[in-house]
């Protein structure tokens, strides 16, 4: 039964839409959804330019292996970015159903807070790691911090995009 609900409620706002007649109201709506994915192609730009760092400077297998790391310690920011994120959506997907404002508003500020949240965490791994990453690997291992940079801020702007993902 709640699913039939939940099918009439997407079937009312689809009506709503209007999808034969071009306007000014239904292009600003889409370009209000389409901003997001600036953040989607930022970050893959960021991480796809770090292919021309590994086959431009690091040939060898110890520069390759300085990559590695950073690429590992800068992983742990896409990963808390995806949990966040998903931890998110089911609370999108519950205020959208409701069709109630006052709700999606309530869900836009949790959005902001945790984007905030992860942005801050972001920050602090970059700054914790910064002052205490010769003690975590060790003096005989090199670690590159621009390198590390270039991935976490990658992440956190691709993190920042899963967060509006799903409204597509």
């Amino acid at each position: 039964k709640l699913k039939i609900e939940q099918q009439k409620a997407e079937a009312k706002y689809l009506k709503k839409l209007s999808l034969t007649k071009p306007s000014k109201d239904g292009m600003k709506l889409l370009l209000s959804l389409g901003f997001p994915i600036v953040f989607h192609s930022l970050s893959m730009l960021f991480i796809n330019q770090t292919d021309k760092i590994l086959i431009s400077n690091m040939l060898d297998l110890s520069k390759v292996g300085i990559y590695g790391l950073a690429a590992q310690f800068a992983s742990v920011i896409s990963v808390i970015g995806a949990a966040a994120a998903l931890a998110y959506n089911p609370e999108l997907y519950k205020a959208l159903a409701t069709e109630n404002i006052s709700i999606y508003k309530k869900v836009s500020l949790l959005r902001i807070k945790t984007m905030s949240l992860f942005a801050l965490f972001s920050l602090i791994i970059t700054s914790f790691l910064f002052f205490s990453i010769e003690f975590i690997i060790g003096k005989d291992f090199k670690f590159n911090f621009n390198i590390f940079l270039i991935l976490a801020m990658a992440y956190l702007i691709f993190g920042l995009y899963n967060f509006f993902s799903g409204y597509f």
